[in-house]
């Protein structure tokens, strides 16, 4: 007959700590101290404790089937010049919005914390260590963040998760970001359907956009090879642009244009080349990028998904700069719209 399975009970009465110690040093809770931590943690491992499932689910169950008070907050550090500027963006808008709405079945709220000159990183630790808060998410920031303070700040005590892969300045952090290569795929897809053959890419290409992998890759796969347009790189927004543009458009001719940028808008106008009648235009995020036809990246989903990793990162205690990087990547959906009729 099996021996029935050690609970906490048994560990807490074999090594002389009250269940709730036993509990909080499984879950490595930095209010036990390291060496308890370690052979409460090595007793249970000698002796093939593992944690009840149902009860686990249980208390899922009462934690999520009603609203809970407010007990803790979480930070979004804004880093912008014009603290506006970020939530201006519709996309990153919609992050705080469902990583708010996120927080609050949680007991957290979400609060907004701006970085500026007139706040050091080691002031900004102790303001967020004073109201107790360890969790942290880190929107996309701009260009010109000051990357020496995202290294001088201490990231051991607090639990970090951070939008897409433009915040170089910020330490690799677990992310959280669009599916930006499977979207641009899909596109494609969705562009043949309504019969585009040449379909030309604009838009940025670095190592932080990964738009255009998947549209080269969607290209070799699904148009024939006499059909395959060089895409059109955007290294910056001036005026210059247009003429190198022009010059494209003019020697591929493309029936239809998938892009990841507002300014392809510009470009089109001062070629003089109208959309939908001359060529069809889908944009990678419909909600900046003045065409409606294209990708909608789920940005509400990226927003709770972000807060739903970071809250599991502080449940198990899980602080720092991590050893290894997780990225979750969330899938867009295609919406039609005039921009890109049925050809």
């Amino acid at each position: 007959m099996p021996l029935p399975p050690i609970t906490i009970r048994d560990l807490a009465k074999k090594l002389g700590f009250s269940p709730a110690t036993i509990s909080m040093a499984l879950r490595n809770s930095p209010e036990i101290g390291e060496a308890t931590r370690k052979r409460i943690q090595a007793e249970a491992q000698r002796l093939g404790y593992q944690p009840n499932a149902m009860a686990t689910a249980l208390a899922h169950y009462k934690h999520t089937s009603k609203v809970k008070p407010v007990q803790a907050a979480v930070a979004w550090l804004n880093a912008w010049p014009n603290p506006g500027q970020l939530r201006g963006f519709v996309e990153f808008d919609c992050y705080w919005k469902g990583a708010s709405e996120t927080a609050g079945k949680f007991g957290y709220r979400l609060d907004e914390f701006v970085i500026d000159q007139n706040v050091t990183a080691s002031r900004m630790g102790e303001i967020l260590s004073a109201r107790g808060i360890r969790g942290l998410l880190i929107p996309p920031i701009s260009a010109d963040a000051d990357s020496d303070w995202w290294r001088s700040f201490d990231w051991d005590d607090f639990s970090c998760v951070r939008f897409g892969r433009s915040a170089q300045a910020v330490p690799s952090f677990h992310m959280v970001t669009s599916a930006q290569s499977s979207n641009a795929a899909l596109a494609v897809r969705m562009m043949i359907q309504k019969g585009y053959r040449r379909i030309g890419f604009v838009g940025y290409c670095g190592n932080t956009w990964t738009f255009l992998g998947g549209f080269l890759q969607e290209q070799q796969v699904s148009i024939p090879q006499a059909d395959w347009l060089p895409p059109f790189p955007l290294q910056n927004q001036d005026d210059g642009v247009s003429e190198s543009f022009i010059a494209w458009l003019k020697k591929w001719k493309p029936d239809a244009i998938l892009t990841d940028s507002k300014h392809t808008s510009h470009f089109l106008d001062k070629a003089g080349v109208r959309v939908p009648d001359d060529v069809g235009v889908a944009a990678l995020n419909v909600l900046d990028i003045p065409f409606d036809a294209g990708i909608y990246q789920n940005p509400e989903e990226i927003g709770r998904v972000a807060m739903l990793m970071l809250i599991s990162l502080l449940h198990d205690n899980d602080r720092g700069i991590p050893v290894v990087q997780r990225e979750m990547l969330v899938k867009g959906t295609w919406r039609d719209g005039t921009s890109l009729p049925v050809r």
